[in-house]
């Protein structure tokens, strides 16, 4: 068992448990620390930190920003932000900027969706009056809120998300150049850590010249190859170590619901497969304390 899960979501982007509930359930699995990383938002940070304490965890704040750079397509990193300030300026720029972009694409997916007719019954202003305190509106509230009024079942989560997110709109920018996101997380105090880097353990070196400070050796879409890669180039590039559930499993994962679940070239995880993946104690010591520095 790892002792920090340092890789998280909540109601607050895409994830489906209050911070509570996730506290509740690593604490059941034996995590000793948490940190809350939703998608390129901080609105769960002080609930997180208060149902930490509840339930007698460590918490780091965070933040998972999309990045893009290194010939790598438009929104192909994901840099997660460990033991940030979310009321810096900087920071506090970025996400109001972010959910402000994310929330007007998916109003115009939904638009799209309701003058095609593959959804009906729904507003966007239903989705807002049912999810008041979420700031980063994703496909995620549109389909839970489908489930609740008109009976969608998990197994349609994938069909339902592959069409929605594939509705022509463009000009909405939801993601930034790799360098500035890394240069967002580290002005905020925060270390900057490559998640989940399936296929993407030879950027690392280039990463690391940018500022890049950590990369997640243990998420349960990696492989035992990436894993290994990954704490190879950490060794060698002074990187420190990091890990989580990616709110997978029985730690609740949104991402890997349903049937014929496909993303090219990452190897799902079953929906109720029960994942324990994090950072030992030591790794979570050094991050905590290679931040804010």
């Amino acid at each position: 068992m790892k002792y920090a899960n340092l890789h998280l979501h909540s109601i607050y982007s895409d994830g489906i448990h209050t911070p509570q509930e996730l506290c509740r359930l690593a604490a059941q699995k034996g995590y000793q620390a948490v940190a809350l990383t939703d998608h390129e938002t901080t609105r769960g940070t002080e609930k997180m930190r208060q149902a930490a304490a509840l339930y007698g965890l460590e918490c780091l704040s965070g933040i998972e920003i999309t990045a893009h750079g290194l010939g790598v397509r438009y929104g192909g990193f994901h840099i997660v932000g460990l033991n940030i300030d979310p009321d810096h300026p900087r920071m506090r720029a970025y996400t109001e900027w972010t959910e402000k972009n994310i929330t007007e694409l998916s109003v115009r997916r939904l638009e799209h969706c309701l003058k095609e007719g593959s959804i009906r019954g729904i507003t966007w202003q239903d989705v807002e009056e049912r999810f008041p305190d979420v700031g980063w509106y994703c496909n995620e509230q549109v389909f839970k809120l489908l489930q609740e009024q008109q009976g969608l079942a998990d197994t349609e989560y994938w069909t339902f998300v592959n069409h929605f997110n594939g509705a022509p709109v463009k000009g909405v920018s939801n993601s930034l150049p790799a360098e500035e996101a890394i240069d967002v997380i580290r002005a905020s105090g925060g270390v900057a850590v490559l998640a989940h880097p399936h296929l993407q353990t030879q950027y690392l070196p280039d990463l690391a010249a940018m500022g890049l400070g950590g990369v997640e050796v243990d998420h349960p879409d990696l492989t035992e190859e990436d894993s290994a890669e990954a704490d190879r180039l950490a060794q060698k590039l002074g990187l420190y170590r990091s890990g989580g559930t990616d709110h997978t499993g029985l730690m609740g994962n949104s991402m890997k619901r349903g049937s014929g679940a496909v993303l090219k070239n990452i190897p799902l995880v079953p929906y109720d497969a029960d994942v324990s993946n994090g950072a030992s104690r030591e790794a979570f010591e050094e991050i905590k304390a290679g931040s804010r520095t």
